[in-house]
């Protein structure tokens, strides 16, 4: 469904991307595991057109999209949530979530017409419910804690409506019980409604629980892939990533 060839991304003399070719499978859960700097985020922010390769393209349906920015991607269906919620200060959870389901509705920046104005509420309130936000719908987002941003930054990603959904470090932050709802969440969004979703994380056990498939990267470079079973048994991946002490538990 979404594929990459090929692809590196350089910054100056530093390359974060070597020829990492990969494929999100449909309607699959794929995870993307490696130790710091080990280019994960890169990875997610060239498939949704934030980073252009400097090398290599970029498939979607097998159409080449290497040269669409995020916005674009983001209409035919790709959506990317960061690591690090930004909420702007003033913005309440509704609001900044209204704004995503405008972007998905309508092209520019005209004023919705009053007679859509309801069926736009109508979406944010579906979306809120969805991640288990509607109680917070008039809270001011700066002001929610850690684990109830990264709902909302989930939520303004559903609220493009997308089909493939990219997912940075989702659970970074968030208590183990936070941790495990979001998993959760993430295997309903994927079982329940068809969502093709790649997520990127650091809590090993959680993306080998939701995951189908999985690739590691390493210096920038794809070290391994294949079934989670299969690759946390790679030596390679013990030896560069998770350590002797995981093959022994």
């Amino acid at each position: 469904m979404l594929r990459l060839e090929n692809v590196s991304k350089h910054f100056g003399g530093i390359r974060a991307l070597d020829g990492v070719s990969l494929s999100l499978r449909e309607g699959r859960i794929t995870g993307i595991i490696g130790p710091n700097g080990a280019g994960k985020t890169t990875l997610l922010r060239v498939m949704a057109g934030f980073y252009k390769p400097t090398r290599g393209r970029v498939y979607y349906r097998d159409r080449d999209v290497t040269p669409l920015g995020p916005h674009e991607r983001a209409r035919l269906g790709i959506a990317l949530t960061f690591q690090i919620p930004r909420a702007p200060p003033e913005f309440t959870v509704g609001q900044l979530v209204q704004a995503a389901v405008g972007k998905a509705m309508y092209r520019g920046a005209a004023m919705l017409a009053e007679r859509d104005r309801g069926e736009v509420w109508d979406r944010v309130h579906r979306v809120l419910e969805r991640v288990g936000l509607s109680e917070y719908a008039e809270r001011e987002a700066s002001q929610l804690p850690l684990g109830l941003q990264k709902r909302l930054e989930l939520a303004r990603a559903l609220a493009l409506e997308p089909r493939v959904l990219l997912l940075d470090e989702p659970s970074a932050g968030m208590s183990p019980e936070e941790a495990r709802e979001l998993a959760g969440l993430v295997r309903d969004l994927n079982e329940k409604e068809g969502l093709t979703i790649a997520i990127v994380e650091h809590n090993v056990p959680l993306a080998t629980g939701l995951s189908h498939y999985m690739y590691v990267l390493h210096y920038g470079r794809l070290l391994s892939e294949g079934e989670p079973g299969e690759v946390l048994r790679d030596p390679r991946v013990i030896e560069a990533y998770l350590g002797a002490g995981y093959a022994r538990g």
